[in-house]
This record gives C-alpha cells, structure tokens and sequence, in this order.
C-alpha cells in the first residue's frame, strides 16, 4: 500500500512488526492480521492509528466485528486483490511455451483452490499442519515434464492428513469441503496469493518469471486506479472524511 499512502511529518508508515509504535508519529498503517488486531487496539487511545490487514479466512474462525479503526483487503490478500484486477494478465502479454496464459492461470487456481480448502480448515479446525515443511510444491509437481503430477491431489490430501497434529480423515476433509460450501467460493477468497505466485512461477519456468520476479512485477503494474476501485479504499475515504485525515493519495 505505501505508494498510494501518505508518509510525512503527519502519516508514518509502519509494518505490523515495529517495535516502536507509541513513537512513529499521528498516524500508523500496519499490515498483517491477528497482531494489527491487537497494535490498533492498543494505541487507539494515544494515537490516531488505523491499520490494514488481510482478510485472510477470519470470515470462518472469527465471528467478531473487525475492531474499528482496522481495514481488510477485499480479497483473502493483497496479492490476491492486486490479481483480482489482471495485473499478471497486464504482465504477461505472449503464450508460454505454446500454452496460452489463462490456460496457466486456470491451472494453477485449479491447484491452489484445493491447497486453500486446506489452510482453511487448518485454520478452523486448528490442525495445525505446517503447509511450509509438509505441503510443497514437489509434491504435485513432475521436475522432468514440468507439469502437474496426475496424482498431484491425492498426494497433496494424503500429505496433509499425515501432518496435521490433530486427527483427520479424507472424509472428514471432504465433508468440510461440502459443509461449508467452499467449491462456490471465488479464487480470490480461497487461494493464498503466495500459493498462486509460487505455483504460477513453477509452470512459467523462465527465470524472468521467478516468484521474486514476479511479485515485484505485480507492485509496480498495480496502479492507482486499481487500488481506487477497491472496497478497501473506499472504507479509507469514508474513514479520512470522518475524521478529516488524508491518509491515500
């Protein structure tokens, strides 16, 4: 967000691991989730504080209101409402090896929405399966055809029933699926935007298009007028106007 906000005398931009927040002036934008939850809720009384956190998949674990004074993306992420407006389609203009992008792309959401019904009842249900050690892309991925393995899935499910600390069953994931009617769900919802970043790199190859790489493209293709269309700024206006703050350009 810090090329569409303020950062002067008046507007300090922070990222939700400062240490010195009672020090960083009138204003704080903070990123992230349960700590921005906490941080605004703290200072609220010392300072004029508001922070922006990723939706992520509270809408499920957390029923609370969002504590006032902290804004969520109108998807999972912000990686997932910078793609929500095509920026990787603004990016990459040309077939990849033959194969046209959407093609790509509809792939890789087909992987990670699955991935994502995952992290979301590892989050509900407290599972506490390390998807970072446990869940990797080698799983799913064939290092000599650079494809899909074609039992990517059952790999992927058997993985993550093995290392989740609490018991679980396919059935049970299934019946999770089901019950809580995550196949109607948009990708921008479900997919973790890292998840699509890293699976998009693997299927792309070409160093040019490394998650590094990518995820840099991505900040500078996203444009103001993106961002202006989001609910997420629109929340930052009414807040400015009741307030009588600027905080976005």
């Amino acid at each position: 967000y810090g090329k569409f906000m303020y950062d002067d005398d008046n507007v300090k931009l922070r990222d939700s691991g400062c240490k010195e927040a009672d020090k960083i002036g009138k204003y704080v934008i903070r990123k992230g989730w349960a700590r921005v939850e906490r941080l605004v809720a703290e200072y609220k009384d010392s300072l004029t504080i508001i922070g922006i956190r990723d939706k992520d998949y509270t809408a499920f674990v957390d029923t609370r209101d969002v504590t006032p004074g902290v804004f969520v993306t109108d998807c999972r992420d912000l990686e997932m409402m910078m793609i929500q407006t095509g920026v990787l389609q603004r990016i990459i203009t040309s077939p990849i090896r033959g194969r046209d992008f959407s093609d790509i792309l509809s792939s890789v959401y087909e992987h990670t929405r699955v991935l994502g019904y995952m992290r979301i009842m590892n989050e509900v249900c407290a599972l506490s399966c390390k998807f970072h050690d446990f869940l990797k892309m080698s799983l799913l991925w064939n290092q000599t055809t650079h494809s899909y393995l074609s039992n990517w899935k059952d790999a992927l499910t058997s993985s993550f029933l093995k290392y989740s600390e609490k018991e679980v069953t396919a059935l049970q994931f299934d019946d999770f699926v089901t019950n809580n009617n995550l196949a109607v769900l948009s990708v921008y919802d479900v997919c973790r935007g890292h998840d699509v970043v890293n699976h998009l790199a693997w299927n792309l190859i070409e160093n040019k298009y490394s998650q590094k790489n990518l995820t840099e493209m991505m900040k500078e293709e996203y444009s103001l007028g993106d961002f202006q269309r989001t609910a997420l700024y629109a929340e930052l206006q009414k807040w400015e106007q009741r307030n009588c703050r600027r905080v976005v350009k």
